[in-house]
């Protein structure tokens, strides 16, 4: 059975029949703790119209917010105080703290009836204020806690606007500062049956949030329906009271009690009054139910007995639609002590140490790590429902007394760990037999990604620089250069930093001043004084680096170091320098003039397609730029270098044509009604291609690989072409 469903059957439940005390004023026992009760009392609880006539449902139109508060009066320890305040436009306390005597408990509970009204607004500022006032007249040691129940968000009127409504939340928030910072922590229970009202439930979760921050205690209940009212108002006594609960769904159940349990409650409903179930404790002795509010028509059996360990059994009729529960009260504490509530900084990606104690309540009970495991949980929010983000971490033990048990382990947010905020927890669980499961106050952590420290370095004259570059004058005379460090931190986390030189520099150079610097989030600037410590004369250069080093190896700075360059000029360092911007000039003189002398003194191309005349046995070369040459017959000898003949061919040799992709068109006189030869040498690779000779005008073309012969005949001209796309190609002309 879902534990939500617990609240219809279990309305009122007696724990334990202790002698009450009498008097209402509180016990400042150690172990009397006090909750003050803040109950919503407003019109949208019920169904309601608004002066323009809009209606709207209730929230809660069953009052089972009542129901719920009154069991979790039932469930508290008789050793405990409860005050009740409700509100609505304005707070209205409806009975004072009291300790939960037979008497008080009834009377409270009566109470309880008045908040079924609801009419008004939500003063949630007014109710904080109220408990705040009560609260501070308790002089117990004991804890103390305020639960907050609300369906809206702080109003005054119909008419609030956004700027209202802010400055409400605002004012609940600073009181609801105040309570925590007095040691006071506050669980909150929002009823928002509506997802849009994303505004109120953060406004809830962050009052929850304050809490767990100061006190270290403290949660948020989000309730949709009415019907989980009485879950919520039970996870706020089992996170307080870190009691165990367990489910009995069987008609012959047998339950193993083991040695760290003070008080037991097998809680169950009836029927009717002739459908009654029977407890056998571990001495094989029936004991009989007590009947503590007929009201619900709901029981429940306690037992005080100084040895509960062993194995109970619970009889119930056949056929019987009974519930039945396990209630044991833990004579031990889980509490998670590293990171502690009020130092709770980490970093991301850093290995984080987890601590966690076991203790026992009272100095009887004897502690023994084999019935023992304790794990770690990393929660999202303060929900007190919200499930481990990530597998649980498993505690080893870490030292031990009969007294107390300490754990520990190791955390490292995973790469893919997306919360800025989380909170983490400590869960005890009992050797199997006894399913037991005991969690400890969850405790807000802040994860940070690895701090960086930004710098920039700027020179005497404020520009910012990319290194220390120190230059002297042969005649000039200095000890000491000022510089500006700028330093901006990512995170408050970042650690100091300081300065180091390299090892080369320290006999020679000091930083003079402070050498260290603590970077904030805001842009900060510092002076760096390098201070001679000898006498450096003309022509000394050094060169190194000034690192800029964090304390913690978990801050980074960027950039982490700097160069140095330090030059003292002498006279010959002067006249080198001035050789080496001779020298440049010179060369760059000589260049321009060859330059011009190749422009202005070549000849011009012909153009394309020109018809040449050209003497026997003179050579024609195909250039790489699309032209033709015109080489000299003692060039002919070195026509296969290549090289050569291209250098020889563009300095000596300026006059060429213009020769397309594939080849030119050429007549010679000198050869006319003569045998020749054309021939084309590509090289490529070592090998030759073939070329081919056509007249023009005409289509086909003779091709030859080694060359053709021809006979030209008066006023016959010829074209060649290199058709198999080799370049450059050799041409040339000679007889037969």
């Amino acid at each position: 059975m879902n534990l939500k469903w617990l609240a219809p059957f279990l309305a009122f439940l007696i724990v334990f029949i202790f002698p009450g005390l009498s008097g209402v004023i509180c016990s400042d026992s150690q172990d009397s703790d006090l909750f003050y009760l803040l109950i919503d009392t407003s019109g949208s609880l019920h169904d309601w119209i608004s002066p323009t006539g809009v209606a709207g449902k209730g929230t809660d139109p069953d009052d089972l917010r009542v129901t719920a508060a009154r069991i979790l009066v039932d469930l508290l320890y008789d050793t405990d105080c409860v005050g009740i305040s409700m509100f609505a436009t304005e707070s209205k306390i409806i009975h004072p703290v009291a300790e939960l005597t037979v008497e008080n408990r009834k009377s409270l509970k009566d109470a309880l009836r008045q908040t079924k009204v609801a009419t008004g607004f939500t003063n949630i500022n007014s109710a904080l204020i109220e408990a705040k006032d009560q609260l501070e007249k308790w002089n117990g040691t004991g804890s103390k806690y305020v639960v907050l129940f609300s369906d809206g968000i702080p109003s005054k009127s119909w008419y609030d606007d956004p700027a209202t409504t802010q400055s409400l939340m605002d004012e609940a928030l600073g009181n609801a500062t105040y309570l925590a910072s007095r040691g006071i922590s506050l669980y909150c229970i929002a009823l928002s049956p509506d997802p849009s009202m994303e505004q109120f439930r953060s406004f809830m979760r962050e009052i929850a949030e304050i809490s767990v921050d100061h006190t270290g205690k403290g949660g948020f209940e989000l309730v949709v329906s009415p019907q989980d009212l009485n879950q919520a108002f039970l996870d706020i006594f089992w996170s307080v009271k870190r009691q165990a609960l367990t489910e009995i769904q069987s008609d012959r159940a047998k339950i193993t009690i083991g040695p760290y349990t003070d008080r037991l409650s097998i809680l169950f409903t009836r029927e009717n009054s002739q459908n009654k179930s029977t407890v056998i404790n571990p001495k094989a002795e029936k004991v009989e139910p007590t009947a503590f509010d007929e009201y619900y028509e709901l029981y429940s059996f306690s037992t005080t007995a100084q040895d509960l360990k062993g194995e109970w059994e619970v009889l119930r009729p056949q056929a019987s639609s009974a519930s039945y529960w396990i209630l044991q009260d833990l004579n031990f504490n889980i509490s998670l002590t590293q990171p502690e509530a009020d130092s709770n900084l980490i970093k991301g990606g850093k290995p984080s140490e987890l601590y966690a104690e076991l203790s026992a309540k009272n100095g009887k009970t004897i502690l023994d790590p084999a019935d023992f495991q304790v794990d770690f949980w990393v929660l999202e929010s303060t929900d007190l429902q919200a499930q481990s983000t990530i597998n649980p971490i498993q505690g080893e033990l870490k030292s031990e007394s009969s007294q107390s048990l300490i754990y520990q382990a190791r955390w490292t947010p995973p790469p893919d760990f997306n919360l800025n905020r989380c909170y983490l927890m400590a869960v005890a669980s009992l050797s199997p037999q006894y399913e037991i499961l005991l969690k400890s106050q969850p405790v807000p952590v802040n994860l940070f990604p690895r701090p960086v420290v930004n710098l920039t370095l700027s020179g005497e004259n404020g520009q910012p620089v990319s290194s220390f570059n120190i230059k002297l004058k042969p005649d000039q005379e200095k000890s000491s250069f000022e510089y500006t460090v700028r330093l901006q931190a990512t995170s408050k986390l970042a650690s100091p930093v300081k300065i180091e030189l390299s090892e080369n520099l320290r006999s020679s150079l000091k930083i003079s001043g402070p050498n260290q610097f603590s970077p904030t989030e805001e842009l900060a600037s510092y002076k760096i004084v390098l201070q001679t410590t000898r006498s450096l004369p003309p022509g000394e250069r050094l060169e190194g680096t000034i690192k800029f080093v964090p304390l913690d190896e978990d801050t980074e700075v960027k950039p982490s170091s700097f160069s140095l360059y330090y030059h003292h000029e002498s006279k010959w360092d002067q006249v080198w320098a001035f050789l080496k911007i001779f020298f440049v000039i010179f060369a760059a003189a000589i260049l321009l003039g060859l330059g011009i002398w190749f422009y202005f003194w070549r000849q011009k191309p012909a153009p394309s397609g020109r018809i040449l005349q050209i003497k026997e046995n003179v050579p024609l070369r195909s250039n790489s730029d699309g032209t033709v040459s015109i080489l000299r017959e003692e060039d002919i000898k070195r026509r296969f270098n290549l090289r050569e003949r291209k250098l020889l061919s563009r300095l000596f040799h300026p006059n060429y044509i213009t020769f397309g992709p594939k080849g030119a068109d050429f007549f010679i006189p000198e050869l006319r009604n003569k045998l020749f030869k054309i021939e084309a040498v590509i090289y490529q690779e070592g090998r030759r291609r073939k070329i081919g000779v056509r007249p023009v005008g005409q289509r086909g073309m003779t091709v030859a690989r080694r060359g053709i012969h021809l006979v030209l005949l008066d006023g016959e001209v010829f074209e060649v072409r290199n058709d198999s796309g080799a370049s450059p190609p050799i041409f040339w002309v000679y007889k037969s």
